[in-house]
Order: C-alpha cells, then sequence, then structure tokens
C-alpha cells in the first residue's frame, strides 16, 4: 500500500521525534509526498537529503477555535492518511475535523472511535516499535536497521562541528531538565577523570541551564553547553566516539546520528526508552533510584563498548 498524500501528527519533545523518525523513514519510503504536524524543532532534527519534509507548527490547541482553525488548515493539504503519533484525543480530533480519510493511531484516551484504523498500544512495549506499529497496519513491515533511529548530518556539518570539539572525542552530558534523570555529580566526576587518565579528552554537551553542572564537575574539557544550535548539536555528538548520560533528548539525539551512547536510566523505564542494539548500553539505576548507580557500572558500560 502506497500513499499520495501522508500526514505524521507528532510529539514535541527531542526523544519522541528521535523515536519516531523510523517511522518517519518509512512513511516517506511509500509516500509520494508527507508532511509533519508538530513543533518547530521537528524539522531541523529529521531534515533528510533524500526526501523533503515540511513541517507545520500547530500552535495552542488547548481551546476548540484554535483547533477548528488548525483542522481547516489541515483539510488544505488534501491528505487521504494520517498516522497520529500523538497520542491525545486532540490530535485525533484534530485529524477527523480535518477530514482525512484514513486515520491511524492508538486507541488511547478513548478517542478510538476518532480513528478507522486503531491500534493497540502497548505501554511495555518500546515506544519507537509502538510507533511503527501505526505503519505496520497499514501492511508494512521492516527490516531490523530499518528499525533504529536515523537522523542525517551533511559532511560539511560534521566538519564544521569537529573544530569546535578542539580534539574531545568522549561526550557527557553532566545535567539534565529533571532531577531524577541527572547523573550524581560524584559519580560523573570519577568517570570522566578515569576517561582523563587513559588520554581522553572531553566535551560537555546540553543545554544553558546545565552550565552550572558543568562548573560542579570541574574537569578539564571543552564545554559546549548552550553554545551550539540544534543541528550544531547532532553535528557534533556525530563526531564522538562515546556520549554518556541520563535519559533525555540529547542522548537520543546522540543515538539518531550514530554516536555510541551510554544512557543511565531512573526511574523512567529503559525497556521503554531505551536504545539496546550495540553500540548503545543501558544502565537501570538499582532501585530504579539514578542517585544510586556507581562509577563501576558506567566504566564497565565504557568497556563493553570499547570491546564490541
Amino acid at each position: 500500500m502506497s500513499f499520495n498524500r501522508a500526514l505524521i501528527v507528532m510529539k514535541s519533545y527531542l526523544g519522541d521525534t528521535v523515536m519516531a523518525s523510523p517511522l518517519v523513514r518509512g512513511v516517506a519510503k511509500h509516500s509520494k509526498a508527507m508532511d509533519i504536524f508538530g513543533s518547530p524543532i521537528v524539522e531541523p532534527i529529521l531534515r533528510y537529503p533524500d526526501f523533503r519534509i515540511r513541517v507545520h507548527d500547530p500552535g495552542d490547541l488547548s481551546r476548540l477555535p484554535q483547533l477548528w482553525k488548525a483542522a481547516m488548515q489541515v483539510r488544505q493539504g488534501h491528505y487521504d492518511i494520517a498516522f497520529v503519533v500523538n497520542r491525545s484525543f486532540r490530535s485525533a480530533l484534530l485529524v477527523r475535523l480535518a477530514g482525512i480519510k484514513a486515520r491511524v493511531g492508538h486507541t488511547t484516551e478513548g478517542r478510538g472511535f476518532l480513528l478507522n484504523e486503531r491500534v493497540p498500544y502497548e505501554s511495555e512495549k518500546n515506544e519507537a516499535e509502538c510507533y511503527l506499529d501505526l505503519l505496520s497496519a497499514t501492511g508494512h513491515s521492516f527490516d531490523l536497521d530499518e528499525r533504529l533511529p536515523s537522523l542525517w548530518i551533511s559532511p560539511e556539518e560534521k566538519v564544521i562541528a569537529s573544530q569546535l570539539l578542539e580534539g574531545g572525542s568522549i561526550g557527557i552530558q553532566p545535567g539534565a531538565r529533571h532531577e531524577y534523570k541527572q547523573i550524581p555529580t560524584h559519580v560523573l566526576r570519577e568517570v570522566g577523570q578515569g576517561l582523563i587518565d587513559r588520554g581522553h579528552k572531553l566535551v560537555f554537551v546540553g543545554g544553558p541551564e546545565e552550565e552550572p553542572a558543568v562548573q560542579a564537575l570541574g574537569l578539564p574539557g571543552v564545554s559546549l553547553v548552550g553554545k551550539t544550535s540544534l543541528r550544531e548539536s547532532m553535528a557534533v555528538l556525530a563526531n564522538l566516539k562515546l556520549v554518556i548520560g541520563g535519559d533525555t533528548g540529547v542522548m537520543h539525539l546522540a543515538a539518531g546520528v550514530g554516536a555510541p551512547t551510554i544512557t543511565v536510566f531512573g526511574p523512567t523505564p529503559a525497556r521503554k526508552w531505551g536504545w539496546f542494539r550495540p553500540p548503545h548500553q543501558v544502565i537501570e539505576a538499582p532501585d530504579r533510584m539514578i542517585g544510586n548507580v556507581t562509577p563501576d557500572a558506567i566504566v564497565e558500560a565504557v568497556q563493553r563498548i570499547e570491546c564490541a
């Protein structure tokens, strides 16, 4: 089954966007044209050389007048199918009001009656696989490699980013938006110092709000925290031999551009949100509390990647 014009209604987070990248590439493979309805951050992440994606910002859909206006805008796209990745009720209502004939989505939030291709949502299943279930419902299958995150960085972007690294090769994200996702400073300090002692130069990555976490580490290295755009950050990550951090959007970006990652999970279920296939390593903190992770656990993960 191929599609003339397909629409994907996305979530608005970095991690979700990366996890949806296998679905996006799969839909693009079987579509003459494809658009995405989602946050502006989606476009720079899902930028590919072999097909063009138009991203439409939905704005605030919390009020019915705005939702109706957005639906009328979507109607003008004349889409024959919509894949509703966003599991909210309003996302399903949006494509129904837009008059899209085929509406594929998970049966969450009591919205099944708004869809005509209803896909059960498995809360224990890896999220990227849940997204791919939407395309599978239309009769398509995937090779193993097609199930992996896949983001594109141009050779020119990689060259420019390599100059920012100043010889750094190991990335560390010292902070996180949520405290329960932040690896303890003393743990990262011990791991980082061990890497330095072995001759590696560290590169600190993340948003501007993570600068205090870099200062708290007190380790030498190149700090790019808050100094790069989203595309520049992706290119920086693509140049690194390894990236270490908690369960954050940055770590998903690193996996998406092909950098080996060591991701430490606290209360967030690793099976749901982690990338388990080599070269990636996932660490589940004892008692699902990230404060309980030990330096030895991370060092052992580094060794597994080096020996692979």
